[in-house]
């Protein structure tokens, strides 16, 4: 059936061929992180793999307001207008975040005491390093959003998921075995090191595409813009703070070393998403198009081929992760396989991943931002009053209820919504 569809339909290959481009590139991220987080792990222990993920969340969540969700629009932007227009938006909206991203920095090292009280930690260096990498991380990923509108998926992929961690790989193996530099906080200083040279990088990339191309004056308005990001800012904002408000509040009740074990268990539980992100990679401007054309039958069918090759993926990863749980953990040191029931339940709660389908792409690229933007409002809301109850009695068993029931509520949730809008049934039931 799969080859029948490859030889017959352009978009269904691209699909696979771009989509599986994008799996490769994350796999080798993926492989980069973990390599990372595992020298982490085993030269500084649990305590500083901890502080290194508390950084990782000032600068992940930090970069969420001056993004403005710009990143996700120019998707739709260089998808579906003219180059010469995406262009003068392309360089209005890096003006605006570039310097709100570093008001913001500013005023987090400014009061950088202030946030060492929050996190419970007594190294203002992290924190120092984390506010400092808001403003290259949301240029790399604003860059990012227009190489995805331009079709250019590896590039993507690589600014997205690969580049932060290659590079900050490269950079501690040469300070710590190469230059001997051995304090606690080489890892961050390596991490933003690097991250500082992909941002670069990522403007190179860019610039080599959109340099010929003669900018042409629009009515354009960037409050006007603003307006039409900031459902997506919004809604993006609340999935990444889900994946993250876990840590924040484990950093404010628990102890780093419980925040290194749950990074890692984490870490590895993000992989069943690798297919859906994959895919949606591609999918996001397919479905853009076919929507604004009205295309029904290539948008039906685009977003069943998602939901049943996701399906399959994910499982596979899901009962490897669950088998083998042990031996992965193992890896990281003897102390992290305090997180074996932990990683097990991760698992558990990641198949409402599996079952359903590209919940987040249908809603942003058919024009109902809102709607997710609520959706996922409710299922961040959730997870908040469940932190607060259930973090402090069980540590990181209680993160990981509150990350599986907020999860399934917005994706559950999310298919309905979708199925009473489109009649199209966002979830594969195997036995149905």
């Amino acid at each position: 059936m799969i080859k029948r569809l490859l030889a017959k339909d352009i978009n269904v290959l691209e699909l696979f061929s771009k989509g599986g481009s994008f799996f490769i590139i994350k796999v080798f991220g993926f492989l980069a992180g973990y390599i990372f987080t595992l020298l982490i792990s085993r030269f500084y222990g649990a305590e500083v793999n901890g502080l290194v993920a508390i950084s990782f969340s000032i600068f992940l969540i930090g970069s969420l307001i001056p993004r403005f969700g710009f990143d996700i629009n120019l998707v739709k932007t260089f998808s579906s207008t003219p180059i010469e227009e995406a262009k003068e938006v392309y360089y209005h909206t890096i003006k605006v975040s570039f310097f709100l991203a570093l008001f913001i920095a500013f005023l987090g090292v400014l009061f950088k005491s202030f946030f060492c009280e929050i996190f419970n930690i007594d190294q203002p260096i992290y924190v120092v390093f984390g506010f400092a990498s808001i403003p290259l991380w949301t240029l790399t990923i604003i860059n990012a959003g227009a190489l995805r509108g331009l079709k250019k998926i590896k590039e993507f992929s690589f600014f997205t998921n690969a580049g932060r961690f290659v590079f900050a790989l490269i950079l501690l193996i040469i300070f710590y075995s190469l230059a001997n530099y051995r304090e606690p906080y080489v890892p961050i200083l390596a991490h933003t090191t690097g991250l500082f040279g992909l941002t670069i990088y990522s403007f190179i990339k860019v610039h080599s595409i959109i340099r010929t191309v003669e900018v042409k004056p629009t009515n354009f308005k960037v409050i006007d813009y603003v307006k039409d990001s900031l459902p997506l800012m919004l809604s993006s904002s609340l999935i990444l703070l889900l994946g993250w408000t876990d840590t924040i509040f484990l950093g404010v009740y628990t102890s780093s070393k419980e925040v290194g074990v749950y990074h890692v268990a984490l870490k590895l539980a993000a992989l069943i998403g690798f297919s859906l992100q994959s895919m949606n990679s591609i999918l996001a401007p397919k479905i853009a198009k076919a929507y604004k054309e009205e295309d029904k039958k290539l948008f039906d069918k685009l977003l069943s081929i998602t939901i049943k090759v996701n399906f399959f993926f994910s499982l596979g990863i899901i009962l490897f992760l669950v088998i083998f749980r042990n031996y992965l953990l193992s890896f990281f040191g003897e102390e992290f396989l305090l997180g074996s029931n932990l990683l097990l339940l991760l698992c558990v709660g990641q198949l409402s991943n599996a079952i359903c389908g590209p919940v987040g792409v249908v809603f942003q690229m058919t024009g109902k931002q809102k709607t997710f933007q609520n959706l996922v409002l409710g299922a961040f809301i959730i997870n908040i009053i469940l932190d607060l109850i259930l973090i402090q009695p069980y540590g990181y068993y209680g993160a990981a209820i509150s990350s599986v029931v907020s999860m399934s509520f917005w994706n559950f949730l999310g298919v309905y919504i979708i199925w009473k809008h489109y009649r199209i049934l966002l979830a594969y039931i195997p036995f149905r």
